[in-house]
């Protein structure tokens, strides 16, 4: 018998679940260690997954367009021993991505792990043709009537042996999935129709074999108010139909053409229904999800960058002399926020319910405007590094991003976000939170701006200074709001009086 080796989803950082939207290989293709198997999306980025062991592909457990949890099977090979007759037949055999598998949690049968994690191969055997297989029969036995539950059920229902083929097995265990509302889902799809109150059982699956997909959920979540509003006002035959409609603000009304839900009121308005990507459409709920549990503000305070430019001014001229590329303000209020988080901790947080968790590294969150979409890769214990070091990671992880090469480490773990608006010269900035952080500072561009200026003795005049109005945004929960200023004056203070040497 040739043992066959399961090969599972990769934990990737904080995401639970991914959506695979291609496979790279084909049953019978041989895979050495290391080849791209398939690639996913998630919320944060899109990667490609490479293969943790060599062999030869005999099934693929997953469709394309399914999400499916982290630690999940997603992929059967035989070792690169087998015989042509033992692949051909076990190919062959391959329920293919159909099977329930596809859905299935992270296997319940202990297995070695590694570092923590679910492991990333499983070898399984090559069922034979024909096998034999225990069900639960219900037994003829009189059954005391002050047995206990335990007894009662030992009693009453006893192994009994029954020949089944694989396929017959499979198809039993496939009809029982399919009635079952919580193998017609995935994890993360069971929990989005537990936030709608929506029942699975009562909703169709569109996805392979039957399987409810996120769309469905949202398609549902949309279609019940309509539902719910016609049955509590049926129009019969010989009613007119009203001109118009009253929804709930923010309820779309029926699909149109295109498949797109579109506004009441604006059903006859031409329009493009461009489909969102599985990356928007869980940035968008997790924005929502941002916006609903944390209770936020954004304190702001006028900067002037004078101090800062005239820094970057003197450390270019040094890397130009050294032939290395020129620096941003960026990496200057990065460094000087390190040094303000160590006076004011409270702001690298995460809030919970009965604890305030002050993170002890400061793993700086540093948005990018990638071709793909707004991603935040993580520069981890930036408070060890100094200006140039941080200018340096900045530029390396933010390469990764643009390139669709950062993993999901890089994009996990942030304690603290820093949210750069001025690089496409917005000039005010108040960023939402990057759950689960309590705090986000929004930098926007440096605007030539006439201020008041008092001199020693007292006289004051107008004159034009490079100022940015600095945002913290900040979760309510976990401070007040007299606390976020005086870490942003402590981060404006700096900014305006540090020197280079500072920073270094």
């Amino acid at each position: 018998m040739t043992n066959l080796i399961d090969v599972h989803m990769p934990h990737m950082g904080a995401i639970e679940t991914v959506l695979l939207t291609t496979w790279l290989k084909e049953p019978g293709d041989r895979v050495e260690e290391s080849d791209g198997l398939c690639e996913v999306s998630t919320d944060k980025v899109d990667t490609e997954i490479a293969s943790p062991a060599t062999g030869f592909l005999i099934e693929r457990l997953v469709a394309t367009d399914a999400e499916i949890p982290v630690g999940a099977p997603i992929a059967r090979f035989a070792p690169l021993d087998a015989s042509a007759a033992d692949i051909a037949a076990a190919i062959a055999g391959a329920a293919g991505p159909e099977a329930e598998v596809a859905e299935a949690e992270p296997p319940s049968t202990p297995v070695a792990a590694t570092n923590g994690h679910a492991p990333s191969v499983e070898t399984v055997p090559i069922a034979a043709p024909e096998t034999t297989v225990a069900v639960l029969a219900p037994a003829a036995v009189d059954v005391p009537d002050d047995a206990s539950l335990v007894l009662r059920a030992a009693l009453t229902f006893r192994p009994a042996a029954v020949a089944a083929t694989p396929t017959a097995a499979a198809g039993e265990q496939h009809g029982r999935n399919k009635t079952d509302k919580d193998k017609r889902a995935t994890p993360f799809v069971r929990k989005l129709a537990d936030e709608y109150s929506l029942d699975l059982a009562e909703i169709a699956g569109t996805g392979p074999g039957g399987r409810v997909t996120r769309q469905d959920v949202e398609a549902a979540a949309v279609a019940r108010p309509s539902a719910e509003a016609a049955a509590v006002h049926p129009v019969s035959a010989d009613e007119p139909t009203p001109a118009r409609h009253v929804v709930p603000s923010g309820v779309a009304s029926a699909p149109s053409a295109d498949g797109s839900a579109v506004p009441a009121g604006y059903e006859t308005v031409p329009h493009e229904a461009v489909s969102l990507t599985p990356q928007r459409r869980v940035i968008a709920r997790n924005l929502v999800e941002s916006v609903t549990v944390a209770p936020q503000l954004t304190a702001q305070v006028d900067v002037d960058m004078t101090a800062v430019l005239q820094a970057r001014a003197t450390a270019n001229a040094q890397r130009i002399g050294r032939g290395e590329r020129k620096i941003s303000v960026l990496p200057f209020i990065g460094r000087a926020l390190c040094a303000t988080v160590a006076e004011y901790p409270d702001v690298n947080a995460t809030f919970t319910d009965t604890h305030l968790l002050r993170w002890k590294p400061v793993n700086l969150a540093i948005a990018v405007d990638a071709p793909h979409g707004l991603l935040v890769p993580v520069i981890r214990n930036a408070q060890h590094l100094t200006l140039f070091g941080l200018a340096d990671v900045i530029s390396e992880i933010s390469a990764r991003v643009v390139d669709r090469k950062a993993s999901g480490a890089d994009l996990s773990a942030g304690t603290i976000t820093i949210s750069n608006s001025g690089s496409v010269g917005g000039v005010v900035s108040t960023p939402i939170l990057t759950r689960p952080q309590v705090a986000s500072v929004g930098v926007p561009a440096v605007v030539r701006t006439p201020v008041a200026v008092t001199t020693p003795g007292g006289e004051e005049y107008v004159a034009i200074r490079p100022i940015a109005r600095i945002g913290l945004t900040f979760d309510h929960r976990a401070f007040d709001g007299a606390l976020a200023l005086r870490a942003l004056q402590d981060l404006q203070h700096k900014l305006e009086t540090w020197s280079l040497d500072a920073y270094l």
